[in-house]
């Protein structure tokens, strides 16, 4: 992603701040292996550490619904569909313990680390698009067993908001997850597995 802010020292700070966030993801047992993307680019991490901080947090953020905020700051192209949900994930994957870790001093040298996220529980085990092999499956068939368990997954989604009956306006419903899936275009099926890894982590999704 390319720098978004201009300053001689943002490189500086920009590097500073990569370099502290991949030692404590490897310390903790989760180390990054790549930059994430976003819209073909790199995803700028500390911009959207920046960008969250001075809106007033992640609670903040969440409360007042200000991903879509965030994410058009990266002036994404228009056809990157769901980058609220995109920047969203990716601040709670890679950022958020961070950031609580700086906030209450436990990342400073000599305290012990903290423990490690566990990985999102699949709600669909047969939705990875991996054969059991490790090899990438044929994407002819991998559409079709995907429309063969989208009865399942409606099942498993309402379910899962059935566990949320207050989610708040511009909650997610379950058709239109059901939807993206049905239509078999990447960027929506992408959206919609992006959803099902938040909701895995316990949280609501809204429209940002």
């Amino acid at each position: 992603m390319a720098n978004l802010d201009n300053g001689g020292n943002y490189q500086k700070e920009y590097q500073a701040f990569i370099a502290k966030l991949f030692k404590f993801h490897a310390e903790n047992g989760n180390p990054i292996k790549r930059i994430p993307m976003l819209g073909g680019r790199e995803l700028d991490l500390y911009h959207l550490y920046s960008k969250v901080k001075a809106l007033g947090g992640v609670e903040t953020v969440t409360r007042c619904r200000l991903w879509g905020e965030v994410a058009r700051s990266y002036n994404l192209p228009a056809t990157v569909t769901s980058a609220s949900y995109a920047v969203r994930m990716h601040y709670a994957k890679y950022l958020e313990k961070f950031v609580e870790a700086m906030e209450t001093g436990n990342f400073t040298s000599g305290h012990a680390p903290l423990m490690p996220r566990p990985p999102p529980r699949p709600l669909v085990p047969s939705l990875s698009r991996t054969s059991s092999s490790g090899h990438a499956s044929n994407p002819a068939s991998s559409h079709h067993a995907l429309q063969a368990r989208i009865p399942q997954l409606r099942a498993v989604l309402q379910a899962t908001h059935l566990q949320q009956p207050k989610e708040p306006r511009g909650g997610l419903c379950c058709d239109r997850l059901v939807r993206s899936l049905q239509c078999g275009l990447p960027n929506e099926v992408d959206f919609t597995l992006n959803v099902l890894t938040m909701l895995s982590y316990g949280g609501g999704v809204t429209e940002g």
